[in-house]
């Protein structure tokens, strides 16, 4: 009869175990529990050398509560993502880290590297940096949330010393409808209600996949144009010293724009 007992061989690991590659950098996002675009459009727009790894934060709404209650959680997911070694972390909800304005934004940072012990870039200051990377004097911003959080972000954009004149709510406090939009409906949105008066126009909110109609929109509203994911995007590149791709960012930044090099070609295999 056999035993239902063997005996355990012991194999020393350390053939098998590789340096990480030095070119491979690794990426920790913390993103709203709701949303469904981030991963699809990091995956999309970020070259295979970045690995990417994503925690979630609890969003009930898109409500000064909702948003304040998701804060909260912010330190103890960071805590999660920092487990596996990140080289940089992005705290991803844009509503998230403007909603209390500039002072809270950067504290909130200050919190998180001070609990993962790396960089960390918020999608709002993302935004602020791309912002000021196309030299917009007086932004449109067009937006999923209720007007009250539209509000924020007009005076978290203000704050900056950068114009509004044109902040377009579409009233949604269910993060999960603002993910199952379109982003040819985004665009008609951005589109229906274009004003002359702007020298470009963001559209907000990490859950709207609208990257693929950004060159479109530039076309036709002849201004710059890019999204909440677009601007961390280009954040994580500059970290780790990518140029940016002009194929990309043409929506954005002129050709001749020293993040940019026409050249530049890398993109995901998956």
């Amino acid at each position: 009869m056999m035993s239902n007992k063997s005996n355990v061989t012991s194999v020393d690991p350390s053939k098998y175990i590789e340096p990480i590659p030095s070119k491979m950098r690794r990426v920790g996002v913390t993103l709203p529990s709701t949303d469904v675009t981030i991963e699809k459009e990091f995956y999309k727009y970020l070259p295979d050398s970045i690995s990417l790894h994503f925690t979630r934060m609890p969003l009930d709404s898109v409500t000064e509560e909702g948003l304040e209650k998701m804060s909260e959680s912010a330190l103890d997911c960071a805590r999660l993502i920092a487990d596996m070694k990140p080289d940089l972390v992005v705290y991803a909800c844009t509503s998230g880290t403007f909603i209390k304005g500039k002072a809270f934004d950067e504290k909130m940072k200050e919190k998180i590297e001070l609990v993962t012990g790396v960089p960390v870039i918020s999608m709002a200051s993302a935004v602020i940096e791309l912002l000021k990377e196309t030299n917009m004097t007086k932004v449109a911003t067009y937006a999923p949330y209720p007007p009250s959080i539209c509000e924020k972000l007009r005076d978290y954009i203000q704050s900056f010393d950068i114009g509004i004149c044109g902040n377009y709510s579409l009233g949604i406090t269910d993060d999960n409808v603002s993910g199952n939009l379109t982003s040819e409906n985004i665009a008609r949105f951005v589109m229906d209600y274009n004003t002359t008066d702007s020298d470009g126009i963001f559209i907000s909110c990490s859950n709207l996949e609208i990257i693929d109609q950004l060159n479109m929109l530039k076309r036709v509203l002849h201004k710059p144009v890019f999204s909440s994911n677009l601007a961390v995007i280009a954040s994580i590149l500059k970290y780790f010293d990518y140029p940016l791709q002009y194929e990309i960012f043409q929506c954005c930044l002129h050709e001749n724009h020293p993040l940019i090099k026409k050249d530049s070609n890398y993109s995901r295999t998956n």
